[in-house]
């Protein structure tokens, strides 16, 4: 008889808790946990600095939003699914005032950039 491992899905806290480990970078997907390209290199950094900056200086004299880097957005539940883009704008109306939340944006961000490299996959 064959015993079938079934992985556990888990919860965007049990996610939010997990160890870090170094040049490796996580989503969770429907529950599962889902290991992303290192991006380290500057092939990466640079637009993503380069969205980040556009963003913000148009959002921010306006008073539009938040140009955000890497922030976790809890966007599905049961199964949990928090996705972490590179780059992500927040309207004001769904900001929480003055001090960010302590977990995850319960929400999808208005605009999500993901940068993509040559050594990216299509999947990825």
């Amino acid at each position: 008889m064959t015993t079938l491992a079934i992985p556990k899905l888990i919860t965007a806290e049990e996610f939010a808790i997990m160890p870090d480990c170094d040049d490796a970078r996580f989503e969770l997907v429907n529950g599962e946990v889902i290991e992303l390209p290192p991006s380290p290199m500057p092939s990466h950094g640079v637009p993503q600095s380069n969205a980040t900056i556009a963003l913000g200086v148009f959002a921010l004299p306006r008073r539009l939003g938040a140009a955000l880097t890497e922030v976790g957005f809890l966007i599905s539940r049961n199964p949990d699914t928090v996705r972490i883009p590179d780059v992500a704008f927040v309207s004001a109306d769904k900001l929480p005032g003055e001090r960010p939340p302590d977990g995850y944006f319960l929400f999808a961000p208005d605009i999500a950039v993901e940068v993509i490299t040559r050594s990216d996959s299509p999947s990825a």
